[in-house]
């Protein structure tokens, strides 16, 4: 029998998704097992992630961390907590995307852990891909706390057309708000990129606390 004992596939197609439960796609077996996370696919038009949303797809104990893909067409929602984490004693943080072809609202309650979970794996990655966005203290704070074991990718689209059609109608603007601050605690090595088909503009900070350590990429048609 298989000492590997990996976590399943999960796939949500509908209109309209609106989760307040518990969504499992973790890794089995007993204490010593390996197995990867699962892959949890949610796909709609709208989809609605509340504050007692959580969607796991981790390792157990040896095995990297799963996948998951949150995507709407029209607006996804996110105020709960989304895991795909790497096992206790090895593996790799795990990937996880919140996206929309329209509109990204990521709440203040939001949490997002794709981290190794050990001290020997790397992080995993956030992917946050929306059309338009712009980053306000309470998701900053979100960013932040993310950022101390995750890799966070912003990007950004503008218009997509072929042959005379365009499937999106937005700027590709990418903007940090006035005010805001973008902070890096912890010791893990992390990086914050941004890409934008647009403008990136950064009327705000970003810095990282004593003793930790942040790589900034910033990728943009134009950078204000």
């Amino acid at each position: 029998s298989s000492m590997v004992n990996n976590g399943g596939i999960i796939e949500i197609l509908a209109d309209t998704v609106q989760n307040l439960g518990n969504i499992m796609a973790n890794a089995k077996g007993n204490t010593g097992s390996q197995g990867n996370g699962g892959q949890i696919s949610i796909k709609g038009n709208n989809i609605v992630l509340a504050d007692t949303s959580k969607i796991k797809a981790n390792a157990k104990e040896q095995g990297n961390g799963g996948q998951v893909i949150v995507l709407s067409n029209k607006k996804t929602e996110v105020s709960g907590t989304i895991e795909a984490k790497g096992g206790k004693t090895s593996g790799n943080g795990g990937f996880v995307e919140t996206s929309s072809k329209e509109v990204l609202a990521i709440s203040s309650t939001a949490k997002v852990d794709t981290s190794a979970n050990n001290s020997a794996g790397k992080a995993g990655t956030w992917l946050l891909d929306p059309m338009d966005l712009v980053i306000t203290t309470s998701f900053a704070q979100v960013i932040s706390d993310a950022l101390q074991n995750n890799n966070i990718t912003v990007q950004v689209q503008g218009n997509i057309c072929s042959g005379g059609n365009c499937t999106q109608n937005g700027s590709g603007n990418l903007t940090i708000d006035q005010g805001v601050t973008i902070t890096k605690t912890g010791s893990n090595r992390t990086v914050l990129t941004f890409l934008a088909d647009g403008t990136f503009f950064n009327y705000g900070t970003i810095n990282q606390a004593a003793g930790s350590v942040l790589e900034v990429v910033i990728q943009a048609q134009d950078v204000n």
